[in-house]
């Protein structure tokens, strides 16, 4: 398993990590977000699970450029 971290800014809350675990047959995610309630926003990690065509990218991209590989997770996670 490679982890890869960056930092982030989400909505008031500074210094929140964004957090990708690569292991052989999937991506897992974790991304830093505002769940919003009624009119209340909070802080909120979501998961997300990336196998695929999308994970093979992002192992190619991971060896070469960790920005890339952001990207990559993203644009999966949306």
């Amino acid at each position: 398993m490679k982890k890869i971290t960056r930092d982030v800014s989400v909505g008031i809350y500074d210094n929140c990590t964004d957090i990708a675990r690569i292991y052989p047959d999937r991506t897992v995610a974790t991304l830093a977000g505002v769940r919003w309630v009624g009119n209340t926003g909070g802080y909120h990690e979501y998961k997300h699970r990336i196998t695929g065509a999308a994970h093979q990218r992002i192992l190619a991209a991971v060896a070469r450029n960790a920005e890339l590989a952001w990207e990559i997770i993203y644009e999966a996670a949306r």
